[in-house]
């Protein structure tokens, strides 16, 4: 990555994920450049079946009516009891689509009198915090549909049998678009506006009264937008995680960065531009705790991790390589050269392929994926990436 693209990192406070950005370069630049115009298609598909499908107005306001409606049944029957009935969840953060559930929190002033007291804030929804990132770019929504939908469809959604839940895989997406692309398409909110009584900072600081309206208190830092379309940033949201060494790493949505689950040191420095690692003799209790899981989501608001449902990462990622030959029958493998071939029976997918997809030959495509992984592990090990201006020589596997 060029110094243009790490001043924009750092303007943005995140900080990136460069071997992942380099390999999608390395292995996906001709696919995206010869495809430009299917992406773009695919793209306005992606964006009309989003819109046909998003929670209305009128439902919203139906949702806020019922809200009222129950809370005023409830003080007929109790009249001394204080409280407040509001909706929650993606019904507030423009994640919904029609007809889907209500999620409901029960404001009592007692409690959270209390609280406040304790945690010197209130409680928010986890949900509720994703509205801000929404409010930076307008694909981030419509990427998060898809994302969903698609993992809907193969079974990558899917927490009660070992698979990602809706909330880990927004999250994802958020890091993706802040690490694992670039220029960065989302901000660290929480660093740039950090002691502006705005958005909340931990579990227990957030700002004295939330409103999903307010404006953001100073205008985000500017430089040359990434442009990329939504099927795009898609398929590079795939080849992102299909490579990821979630055994060896975890996300920080707070810090916009990957750290290490391991002890490791890089010279005396505790960032570096491909990863960042916590400069500390102990991992964060939350880390350790949670090191026998398969994925480790540090969440940007509380210490729980959003990605302890998922069983075999392993395979979860067989799917994303699935999905990405759908792109190209030779997308993305570790051949460098692969992405220069072609097969007179390509076909492009359509929305409709990625949003219903058949796993129906499952263990032919495992076994290819078997061998993609097996590549992959041979892949370099040793690059040579600047620290602060230093060149430090960093091992990984």
């Amino acid at each position: 990555m060029n110094n243009k693209e790490v001043e924009n990192a750092n303007s943005y406070k995140v900080h990136p994920n460069t071997e992942r950005i380099l390999h999608f370069r390395r292995t996906c630049a001709e696919i995206v450049h010869s495809n430009k115009l299917s992406f773009d298609c695919l793209s306005i598909d992606m964006v009309h079946e989003f819109k046909r499908v998003m929670q209305d107005q009128a439902e919203l306001d139906r949702k806020i009516a019922f809200c009222e409606d129950l809370q005023s049944t409830i003080q007929r029957i109790n009249p001394t009891w204080n409280f407040r009935i509001v909706p929650t969840g993606s019904s507030v953060t423009g994640l919904a689509t029609r007809n889907s559930d209500l999620d409901v929190a029960i404001h009592i002033p007692q409690v959270a009198r209390i609280v406040e007291e304790m945690c010197s804030g209130r409680l928010v929804t986890a949900e509720e915090k994703l509205v801000m990132w929404r409010e930076c770019d307008d694909r981030f929504a419509p990427l998060c549909f898809v994302v969903k939908k698609w993992a809907d469809s193969t079974g990558v959604k899917n927490p009660k049998d070992g698979g990602f839940n809706s909330y880990a895989l927004v999250l994802l997406v958020i890091h993706f678009l802040q690490c694992g692309t670039s220029p960065p398409i989302l901000p660290n909110l929480i660093k740039i506006y950090k002691g502006m009584n705005f958005i909340a900072q931990s579990e227990h600081d957030f700002p004295e009264r939330l409103d999903l309206e307010a404006p953001f208190p100073k205008p985000l830092p500017t430089f040359s937008p990434n442009d990329a379309s939504i099927a795009h940033l898609f398929f590079e949201f795939l080849n992102y995680y299909s490579g990821f060494k979630f055994d060896e790493n975890y996300i920080s949505i707070k810090d916009a960065c990957v750290y290490s689950r391991s002890l490791i040191f890089v010279g005396n420095c505790s960032v570096c531009e491909l990863f960042c690692f916590r400069k500390s003799s102990i991992l964060p209790e939350a880390v350790r705790n949670q090191k026998q899981k398969q994925v480790y989501i540090e969440d940007p608001f509380d210490s729980h991790n959003p990605g302890r449902t998922v069983r075999s990462i392993r395979t979860l990622k067989k799917i994303f390589k699935m999905t990405i030959k759908k792109f190209n029958p030779n997308a993305c493998s570790q051949d460098d050269n692969s992405s220069t071939n072609s097969d007179s029976n390509f076909k492009f997918p359509t929305l409709s392929d990625i949003l219903n997809m058949s796993l129906s030959n499952q263990e032919e495509e495992d076994e290819e994926a078997q061998k993609e992984d097996e590549n992959e592990e041979e892949e370099e090990e040793v690059q040579n990436v600047s620290v602060n201006g230093c060149n430090e020589f960093v091992e990984w596997r």
